[in-house]
This record gives C-alpha cells, sequence and structure tokens, in this order.
C-alpha cells in the first residue's frame, strides 16, 4: 500500500475536525483528514430539499392513516434521513440549523453554583458532575473569533457590560456585536416576539451561523420558504480563505 508524508493526520472531518484543518493548513501544515463519506458540493443538494423531506413525511403519516388513500396518492416516499449527511465532509453542520449560542458564565461552574445555592447533599456521592477548567472569560476572545470568522447573524445585549435593547438579556458580556445583523423574523416570529412582549417577557433573535447580508465574498441568504435547517442558497459556502487552505488538505 502506498504511503504520503503529511504533518497531520485528521481523523474525522466533522466540526472539530474540520476547522482543526482549515487552521493547520492556513498555517502552512499539509494534513490528511480521513472521512467515511464523500465531501459534498453546493450542487449535490436539492434547492428544495426541505419541501422534499417535509412530503415524505406527510406521506408517511397518511400511509398510516389511510393506506388506500396513501396508494391512492402514490406516497412511496419514506422520510429522509440525515444520516447520509453527518457521514460526509463537515458531519453535522452540512445540515444543521447554525444556531449559535455560547454558554453562560454559569455553565462553567455547574458543581459549585450547584453546592452553592442547594448545599452539597444536592449532588449524589457518585456523580461525576466538576466544574470546568476554564471560565466563560477564557473562552470568550475565541467565541468572538468563530462568530466573525463564520459570520453569526445576531443582536447582542451586553457588551462590554453595557446593556443593549433587542438581545438576550441574560447573555455573558462580550467584546462586540455580532458581525451581523440578526436574520429577519417570519411571520410566526413576529407574532411571537408581540406576544412575548405584551407579557411582559423579552424575545430577541437567535444567534445563526447564516448570513443576514453579504459578508466576506459570500452572499447573504434569500430566506426560502422552507429553510427549517440550513437554506438553500450559498450563504454557507465555503470561506476564501478555508479555499485556500484546504488546497493543502487532502480528504
Amino acid at each position: 500500500m502506498a504511503t504520503e508524508k503529511t504533518d497531520v493526520v485528521i481523523v474525522g472531518v466533522g466540526a472539530a475536525g474540520g476547522i482543526l484543518a482549515a487552521e493547520l493548513g492556513k498555517a502552512g501544515m499539509k494534513v490528511i483528514g480521513l472521512e467515511r463519506g464523500p465531501r459534498l458540493a453546493h450542487a449535490d443538494f436539492n434547492p428544495h430539499d426541505d419541501c422534499a423531506t417535509s412530503s415524505a413525511k406527510i406521506c408517511a403519516q397518511t400511509r398510516s392513516a389511510s393506506p388506500s388513500l396513501a396508494a391512492e396518492r402514490e406516497c412511496t416516499r419514506e422520510p429522509d434521513s440525515d444520516d447520509e449527511l453527518r457521514q460526509s465532509g463537515g458531519g453535522g453542520t452540512v445540515h444543521y440549523g447554525a444556531v449559535s449560542w455560547r454558554l453562560h458564565e454559569d455553565d462553567f461552574g455547574a458543581r459549585s453554583q450547584t453546592t452553592e445555592r442547594y448545599g452539597a447533599s444536592a449532588i449524589p456521592e457518585d456523580s461525576s458532575l466538576v466544574d470546568w477548567p476554564l471560565s466563560y472569560a477564557d473562552l470568550e476572545p475565541y467565541y468572538d473569533r468563530a462568530e466573525y470568522e463564520l459570520g453569526v447573524s445576531g443582536k447582542a445585549a451586553n457588551v462590554q457590560g453595557i446593556k443593549v435593547d433587542g438581545g438576550n438579556v441574560f447573555e455573558a458580556p462580550r467584546r462586540r456585536d455580532y458581525p451581523l445583523p440578526a436574520l429577519r423574523a417570519d411571520q410566526s416570529g413576529v407574532a411571537f416576539d408581540a406576544g412575548a412582549l405584551k407579557l411582559g417577557l423579552h424575545p430577541f433573535p437567535t444567534p445563526r451561523a447564516i448570513l443576514s447580508e453579504a459578508y466576506q465574498g459570500r452572499p447573504g441568504c434569500t430566506i426560502a420558504a422552507f429553510a427549517r435547517r440550513s437554506a438553500a442558497t450559498s450563504e454557507r459556502n465555503e470561506h476564501p480563505r478555508h479555499q485556500a487552505a484546504r488546497s493543502r488538505c487532502d480528504r
């Protein structure tokens, strides 16, 4: 079997492996990534794949409720599975909702927070619950870098300790706002926001790694009607800098 010299071998080129490969490639290293599935291109996706998936699920429900009606309507499709998408270059990030939360400051001290509020007896003796060895402040610069590298759309509410209207009132401090404004709300979102505000609540747009407008050479999302997860446009195309890095990464 032929052998090839390389600087790094990464097994599994999903969310973590893909980012690591890109960063090492940008640093000038030659990387080989091993992935069980193919590297899918934008052209491999049906622009109406979510519509097709919804139709398939409706067919499945029809078959269950009325087999004769299903036969009459020729409902033979089975619901599509995301397994094939996860088993490809990029893993689950190829077709996911792109929701991009940061952990809250309290999330890093789950054990100490629990014992402080409820006492040590609240945690079973055999529990493996521990505090993180890192704090939110340690990771904040990397959250910021990832958001600006990916192009996350959202609305900040706490910029360097200064509260800003329109975002998540419970979020931890961040050094700056998201790189892109929040995605436009659909009609159900508009109605939800209005109802929540009447109740004295604080609705806010979910941060998403989907471009609300053009960003660093990539076009913005067109907000397709059936885009329940990823939109069927090129708003999540590979970043130009990653394309250059990918030339030094074989998969």
